[in-house]
């Protein structure tokens, strides 16, 4: 029996690699975010200021010089070459990502049967977001493999193939930054001395090809587009499918937010002025990011108890992301993997573990909501045709902001796991 579900493990591995490289052919016509990479690419090494120019007449130029300058080679190639071959590359940060999460759980304890169940609700909790990356051709598959293959090098004891990688992730979008204060709160010491130096190095390096000069003026257009401070950073309601708190705030406590393609459909619950609205987003961005000590639970300069506490952490962490970050598109919301990953392996521990550790209502109230949240990343999916509602109700935002609660409450103690999963010591402080 066990020989025939290996083999047929092996049959569905093979029909998904063939399935994905010709949805890669399919995708790869697209007139994408891809394409104002390469543009942008392009325009840098020639020195041109990318961050002054809209392209495709209203989108910015927002990642870093370091992978303008490394992306180039591809603007020498056909578009459609290029795109195949970023395509392919997702696929394998895809799977380096899944050995990656992997590292953090004990997947011993299923069968095969059930691993591979494992492996594919993972991915179809986020399996919409997951096609809007290939879609769009955008970065975030390859954000978040940087950031969880790091951060599963650094604590195998790997430091500087894990700085380097988290570093990159940092310099190319910002976005998984946390890492910076977590290595250090962690007691990874080295790694946070490692990650902060090529995370400086990376920002000057494009200086040999571009030439100092332009490389300064470059980074300091750069910081002017992705400044916080900005008032489009604030009230983010430029455009119907953006997500995050700066912009589902903004249609609950404002009766007329700056949104040109809104439904005639009453959503917001106060009327306030735009400065109250503003200081209401940061004091929840402040909340958020407060709430990451419930998580953290010990002193400094201690590892995690084990890995699936690190993961515990990892997860808000990240799931954070396209919460607090301003002009967040439905494909950010990949970073949820993570906490999906995490909790669908709560309840399956508690599925096949002989004794129990939850009672049964907080078992059921667990699983509903993981399928609660379920639904709301994938109505674009399973009820498209109603799209644009879940974009005027944030549906998107909704289900992430419970999955902060559901994360908080399943708690990697309640997980019957054997003690051979802790962590090495932590490093003595240097």
């Amino acid at each position: 029996m066990n020989s025939f579900l290996s083999l047929k493990n092996i049959y569905l591995r093979y029909a998904g690699i063939v399935l994905a490289m010709v949805y890669i052919l399919i995708e790869a016509h697209q007139n994408n975010d891809f394409n104002i990479f390469l543009s942008a690419s392009s325009d840098i090494v020639h020195h041109i200021n990318a961050y002054g120019i809209f392209y495709k007449g209203c989108y910015h130029y927002y990642y870093s010089l370091l992978f303008a300058v490394v992306l180039f080679p591809l603007t020498l190639l056909p578009d459609y070459v290029s795109k195949v071959i970023w395509l392919f590359c997702n696929l394998l940060f895809i799977f380096r990502t899944w050995k990656s999460l992997s590292f953090f759980v004990d997947r011993s304890i299923f069968t095969e049967a059930q691993k591979l169940y494992f492996t594919l609700l993972s991915f179809c909790f986020v399996l919409y977001f997951l096609k809007e990356n290939f879609h769009c051709g955008q970065m975030t598959v390859f954000i978040l493999f940087l950031s969880m293959e790091g951060i599963y090098r650094i604590m195998s004891g790997r430091y500087w193939v894990g700085a380097i990688l988290i570093s990159l992730a940092i310099n190319i979008k910002l976005l998984p930054i946390a890492f910076i204060p977590y290595l250090f709160f962690r007691g990874y010491l080295k790694a946070f001395g490692l990650l902060c130096a090529f995370f400086v190095l990376w920002l000057f390096l494009p200086a040999f090809v571009l030439g100092f000069e332009f490389n300064n003026v470059l980074l300091r257009q750069w910081y002017d587009l992705l400044n916080p401070a900005n008032p489009e950073h604030i009230i983010d309601t430029s455009a119907r499918s953006l997500h995050s708190i700066t912009s589902w705030l903004p249609t609950l406590l404002m009766d007329h937010c700056p949104d040109p393609a809104v439904l005639k459909l009453k959503r917001n619950i106060l009327n306030l002025d735009e400065g109250t609205v503003e200081t209401i987003i940061n004091v929840i961005r402040g909340a958020l990011i407060l709430f990451f000590l419930y998580f953290l639970r010990s002193l400094a300069f201690v590892h995690a108890r084990n890995k699936l506490y690190a993961l515990w952490e990892i997860s808000y962490m990240l799931l954070l992301v396209p919460l607090i970050f301003p002009h967040q598109q439905h494909y950010a919301f990949y970073f949820m993997l993570p906490s999906g990953t995490y909790l669908l392996y709560y309840l399956g521990a508690q599925a096949v573990a002989k004794e129990k550790t939850l009672s049964k209502r907080k078992f059921r109230l667990l699983f509903a909501g993981w399928i609660l949240v379920f639904l709301t990343n994938n109505l674009q999916v399973l009820l498209g045709e109603f799209g644009a509602y879940y974009e005027h109700f944030k549906t998107i935002t909704y289900g992430a902001l419970l999955m902060v609660f559901l994360l908080a409450w399943a708690r990697p103690a309640e997980i019957p796991i054997p003690k051979k999963e802790e962590l090495d010591p932590a490093p003595t402080p240097n």
